[in-house]
């Protein structure tokens, strides 16, 4: 085989499943006495790919926001480049939000969601079936925290809201094996609230898909890795078919102009 051993998947009925046991069978010459056999179920976990050398890139998408009659701006959701989550640690997000105006008025963060989607390809001849799922990882909703008060043009929001929260092992690592092939998106939703001169507004943004790949941080020596696979990474998804992914490569966001969902700029 020239790819790793896929993980145990589960929770797709009967389309499609993976499951490894380990089966014991004692032979017993006796014409009286029949062969005792065992059989235990377990949960495959592969070793994550080679570990890609650390980078100043970023990966990044955009939304504006625009309150009538009130302030507007864009909000920006950064990972590091290549973006990669892995079990038991904390997601290394960033969140910015810049205004295009010099409104005086106050914003305030009233929402802040993430939600991971995976998306399960099943090919079996020339049929392709993909199956998606979507599971909210963060949730805080009723938030009255200022930001960008009326003499900033930009500021991120503090990471202690959601620097607490490890991804689950119970989130399958990313693979691709002959007929099955699993794939990640992470959607970042952030609620904003204006209180203007007559009434409150208030909106959530949702910043397009990041494509992400999940570890499981069962880490191995570079050469065997290099034993096991051809390539560093997962392959990419095919964006035909699923949401498309808007983020793009970007190190330096003063850079960035309009509103376009992303833009491309290469790290110097």
């Amino acid at each position: 085989m020239s790819r790793v051993l896929p993980p145990s998947l589960a929770g797709l009925g009967i389309q499609a499943e993976i499951r490894y046991h380990i089966k014991v069978t004692v032979h017993r010459p006796s014409r009286f006495k029949g062969n005792k056999r065992s059989e235990r179920p377990f949960r495959f976990i592969p070793f994550d790919p080679p570990k890609i050398l650390t980078s100043s890139k970023e990966v990044y998408a955009r939304r504006p926001y625009i309150f009538r009659a009130g302030p507007r701006g864009e909000v920006y959701a950064h990972l590091p480049s290549p973006a990669v989550l892995t079990w038991d640690q904390n997601i290394p997000l960033r969140i910015i939000l810049r205004k295009s105006d010099e409104n005086e008025e106050q914003l305030y963060l009233a929402f802040l969601q993430l939600r991971l989607f995976d998306f399960t390809e099943i090919r079996a001849s020339d049929v392709v079936r993909v199956k998606t799922n979507a599971r909210t990882i963060l949730s805080l909703d009723g938030l009255a925290i200022p930001i960008l008060t009326p003499s900033e043009m930009d500021t991120m929001l503090d990471s202690s809201l959601w620097d607490r929260l490890l991804l689950p092992s119970t989130v399958e690592p990313s693979f691709e094996t002959c007929n099955l092939r699993r794939t990640y998106d992470l959607e970042v939703g952030v609620g904003l609230r204006y209180r203007g001169a007559q009434n409150a507004q208030a909106q959530t943004v949702f910043v397009p898909h990041f494509q992400i790949w999940i570890f499981s941080g069962t880490d191995v020596s570079l050469s065997f890795g290099d034993a096991q696979s051809d390539s560093p990474l997962p392959p990419t998804y095919d964006s035909s078919s699923k949401p498309e992914n808007n983020a793009t490569e970007e190190v330096d966001p003063n850079e960035l102009s309009g509103y376009e969902d992303a833009a491309t700029s290469n790290a110097s």
